[in-house]
């Protein structure tokens, strides 16, 4: 995701269960891996951030109270009310529609003219919070993969400056080999445009039958890793845990944890 213009979790989640949809079944843990018979080694691990790290409504929350600020001194309306309506409007249009401010003051019968929408959009984007909290487990997972001598990278779009704040605030820049931000090289270049993914498994000197893709939205983030031959990981967690597209964009496993992570990969590289 990434920004404002970033449902049941299904039939996979928890640590109880591991499914595999790369070749469009889905079963218990040893059923799971059916269909990926070639052995390989994983050197690489790429991620998405929002909702695939952390959750994304703790950001939102915040940059959402901004836009509230905004027009709490312009109209008098309560910040919390404003932030409250815009996640839920969220909720319904998802973080990245781009008309959320519109549908908001029109809801509040505000007119959007004189450049009212440009100062939101700016005020929503000066959201810099000192801490966000990663989903249960990532440290110890990041800790497992690199300590098992892969190198890791992250593949995201958005704003660079904001994406790469949200790692600080996470305490996890430090732990990637590569940071690729798709909007620093335009947002045509945006997932699931395979360029975000090639560059960045260009710069860790890694092939793409040697990496894999972590990420939580299928409409973006796993058809353009699998075209260049990435193993795609869905986290079912998140605004788009709910969401079911065709098949080929979706990804060739889920799990309902990040901390499950390692272990999907480990069996990547030993299938049954």
């Amino acid at each position: 995701m990434g920004g404002p213009a970033g449902e049941s979790s299904g039939s996979c989640g928890g640590s109880e269960e591991i499914c595999a949809t790369g070749n469009r079944t889905k079963g218990r843990r040893k059923e799971s891996f059916v269909g990926f018979g070639r052995s390989m080694r994983v050197r690489a691990v790429l991620f998405d951030i929002d909702d695939t790290l952390y959750d994304h409504r703790e950001w939102l929350r915040g940059a959402f109270l901004r836009v509230g600020r905004l027009l709490e001194s312009r109209f008098g309306l309560s910040a919390e009310m404003v932030r409250d309506a815009l996640l839920s409007i969220a909720e319904v249009r998802t973080s990245a529609s781009g008309d959320l401010f519109d549908v908001l003051l029109e809801r509040f019968g505000i007119p959007g003219s004189g450049g009212l929408i440009g100062e939101m959009v700016d005020a929503f984007y000066s959201y810099r919070p000192e801490r966000l909290e990663p989903y249960p487990g990532v440290r110890e997972m990041m800790t497992v993969l690199r300590g098992e001598g892969r190198k890791t990278g992250v593949v995201t779009d958005g704003r660079e400056e904001v994406q790469l704040q949200k790692l600080e605030a996470l305490g996890l820049a430090d732990l990637f080999d590569v940071i690729v931000i798709s909007d620093a090289y335009g947002r045509e270049k945006r997932k699931p445009d395979t360029f975000p993914y090639l560059l960045a498994l260009e710069r860790l000197g890694v092939r793409p039958d040697e990496s894999v893709y972590v990420g939580d939205n299928p409409n973006k983030d796993f058809i353009g890793a699998r075209r260049i031959g990435m193993k795609t990981i869905r986290v079912l967690l998140g605004e788009y845990r709910g969401v079911r597209r065709d098949p080929e964009w979706e990804a060739d496993f889920e799990v309902g944890s990040p901390a499950e992570i390692p272990e999907i990969i480990r069996k990547i590289e030993r299938p049954v």
